[in-house]
């Protein structure tokens, strides 16, 4: 017989306060929403450590394993808040992607490799999670790459823990130039301040972006197409990009604290003065990483040019390749361009 399931929060509890948090609903205030958000977001810690362990036994059964950069984040709130509000009927604790995990891996057969290694472990007797859903935003017609050029395989995981019951996990496989794609448009969209990630904004810079996104995927198929390269680099001349993405860079101050040790990040990018912090704390530190992440977000949720997330690395010098967008850096995108057209 199954234990039963004990919470600080239902579900019920939980899903109001994403009504509340999205301005839907006042059954109680912002700052209780904001601790029952604390405290689902902290449930799903120990799922993302399990499927990170995972995974790094995984790719070591890649050829170039070892050029693989896995990394884990909590998904904001401000983006929690915004999924709520373009779905009505989406629940919070039904939210597929809290707990996302991604994959940063050196070609496309080997998205699919790791794909079919972890289908390995999920035969596994000790493996509990059940695979609910993969959708391959890469190849073919289901659905394949999205209306905006955004490429990427996602997995959904579900485990259900005897302390916080039915958890979801996101596992994103893209390589490395997916993702030089999809955070230089997280970068644009910060520059124009909209939210290009959605497909929501500048619609030449968000037809630009998916014109590269078609130059790139031929790329990685093994072609090129001349005539589509010489309209995408009138467009870039026509936008400014280039400059503008080289521009972020050279404004750019960072500020990291002093401490050399731990595993967890606080990232807070502003924008409009150019800086970027970093806090670092350790496994042990983990609560008090969750309790500031949440303070920073309830302090600038006004505050459209500073954007704040916790995210884990193996290793400090992966953070900048795993979230440039944060540094402001589309380097390693401006050279894939320069490589593709």
């Amino acid at each position: 017989m199954k234990k039963k399931v004990s919470k600080k929060y239902s579900n019920n509890d939980i899903n109001k306060a994403g009504l509340v948090l999205a301005a839907l609903n006042n059954d109680f205030s912002k700052e209780k929403a904001y601790d029952i958000l604390k405290y689902f977001r902290e449930s799903h810690e120990i799922l993302m450590y399990s499927f990170r362990i995972l995974l790094m036994r995984k790719i070591k059964k890649i050829k170039g394993g070892r050029n693989i950069s896995i990394s884990q984040r909590l998904k904001r709130a401000p983006s929690i808040i915004q999924k709520i509000k373009n779905n009505r009927k989406m629940k919070l604790s039904r939210m597929q992607d809290v707990a996302g995990l991604r994959v940063v891996v050196n070609k496309i057969s080997d998205v699919y490799l790791l794909n079919e290694e972890l289908k390995k472990a999920e035969n596994a007797p000790n493996f509990k999670s059940l695979r609910k859903r993969e959708t391959d935003y890469i190849q073919g017609n289901s659905p394949g790459p999205k209306e905006s050029g955004y490429r990427s395989l996602h997995i959904i995981y579900q485990n259900e823990n005897i302390r916080f019951g039915k958890l979801n996990a996101e596992i994103q496989i893209r390589t490395k130039l997916q993702h030089a794609w999809a955070t230089s448009v997280e970068i644009m969209g910060t520059y124009l301040n909209q939210p290009l990630k959605q497909s929501i904004g500048n619609l030449e810079i968000l037809e630009l972006f998916k014109k590269i996104s078609i130059a790139f995927k031929i790329y990685e198929d093994g072609g090129r197409d001349i005539n589509l390269s010489n309209e995408i680099k009138l467009e870039i001349d026509n936008q400014n990009l280039i400059n503008k993405l080289k521009g972020f860079k050279k404004v750019t101050e960072i500020y990291a604290s002093s401490k050399r040790t731990g595993k967890y990040f606080l990232i807070q990018l502003n924008f409009y003065k150019k800086t970027l912090s970093l806090s670092r704390f350790s496994e042990k530190e983990l609560e008090s990483a969750n309790k500031k992440y949440i303070e920073l977000e309830q302090k600038f949720k006004n505050d459209t040019g500073v954007e704040i997330v916790l995210v884990s690395v193996q290793d400090i010098k992966k953070l900048k390749e795993m979230y440039p967008n944060y540094y402001l850096d589309a380097e390693e995108f401006i050279s894939f361009l320069d490589k593709v057209l």
